[in-house]
């Protein structure tokens, strides 16, 4: 096949200006960066309103701390040995 040489330019070839272009392409980067702004914002709102529903559905645990301000479950366990029998016990801090 002999490729066939087009002498005829497109429209889009024709109406191609490089100093328009540049201006345009500047006007894009500017909305681009718009919208990203607009999006992070719809994003933040989003987000907080997820926050407020799961927190107006959730209820609050109630800790009970120890004299130290730890929780009573994260006390050391102590292994105490008798014998050959093993057994763990939780050890009072006090």
């Amino acid at each position: 096949m002999i490729p066939v040489e087009v002498s005829k330019h497109s429209i889009r070839r024709t109406n191609f200006n490089p100093n328009d272009n540049s201006d345009a392409i500047r006007i894009d980067l500017d909305l681009v960066e718009k919208a990203r702004e607009q999006a992070c914002i719809r994003q933040e709102a989003c987000q907080q309103q997820a926050a407020r529903r799961h927190n107006s559905k959730s209820r609050g645990r109630q800790e009970k701390l120890g004299r130290k301000g730890r929780k009573e479950s994260s006390r050391p366990i102590e292994r105490v040995h008798s014998g050959s029998e093993k057994r763990s016990s939780i050890v009072p801090t006090d």
